[in-house]
């Protein structure tokens, strides 16, 4: 996909919708959102109509689906969203839950040997 000054518009438009779904999903009016999240309606009609809102508030938008609703965020924010499941399956966290560990171990391992680089200790060939 080749990235053109129309997509950005068209991804927001796609999100704002997809907001929407999600908060019918959950059985709440705009009103019933924006109170669970401190927000006045407007900031809610804004999010699930024109995108336009601050940064902060569209931050607070996600966790919230993220965490309380366990919402794919591939499935939010991908543009082409058709083969992506809405919600994450127990499968799904089991498996974000190993990367983010692996990564995780990855880091510390990598900052070990920066570290024993650093003293001296082992070369540049004990990257293993």
């Amino acid at each position: 996909m080749e990235l053109n000054d129309e997509m950005p518009k068209k991804l927001a438009k796609k999100m704002a919708a997809r907001f929407s779904i999600l908060r019918k999903d959950a059985g709440m009016t705009q009103a019933d959102l924006a109170e669970t999240l401190g927000f006045t309606q407007n900031v809610v009609f804004r999010a699930e109509n024109t995108m336009n809102m601050s940064v902060m508030s569209l931050f607070t938008l996600y966790l919230y689906y993220l965490t309380k609703r366990n919402v794919n965020p591939m499935w939010l924010f991908a543009y082409d969203n058709e083969n992506v499941s809405r919600y994450l399956t127990d499968d799904d966290k089991s498996r974000l839950k190993r990367q983010n560990m692996d990564n995780k171990r990855k880091q510390v391992m990598d900052e070990m040997l920066a570290s024993l680089r650093n003293a001296g200790l082992i070369g540049e060939e004990s990257e293993e």
